[in-house]
């Protein structure tokens, strides 16, 4: 039974080391997981996707301050941008309207004389 739990445990640790951090909707603490992310990395990746809505690209990271080339390329196999469009405005934000919405009891403008 030992050998078993034992077995499993190490499959499980296995297969989380291949697990990739989707970097839309990742907390700061599931980024500071990874090996070469700390708090004040992961509350700037947080910050600048709060700002600036979802990352189209793990290259977009470069932008995020304290996220130079060099991090960038040690943490890029661990990060994943899963479905943008889906958590482009976040979890905790509501959809703003793209256009006016009609109301029912609206009139219309009258419509323009026509010539004689």
């Amino acid at each position: 039974m030992k050998k078993l739990l034992a077995a499993l445990l190490v499959a499980l640790a296995a297969s989380a080391a291949y697990a990739r951090v989707d970097i839309n909707s990742a907390t700061a603490a599931e980024l500071e997981a990874l090996k070469d992310i700390g708090p004040v990395k992961a509350k700037a990746i947080v910050e600048y996707r709060k700002k600036h809505g979802a990352f189209k690209s793990l290259d977009e990271l470069d932008k995020v301050p304290g996220i130079g080339t060099q991090t960038l390329q040690k943490v890029k196999g661990e990060l994943a941008v899963l479905d943008a469009a889906k958590t482009a405005s976040g979890p905790d934000k509501k959809p703003t309207a793209t256009s006016p919405v009609a109301t029912p009891n609206a009139k219309s403008p009258a419509p323009a004389p026509t010539p004689k």
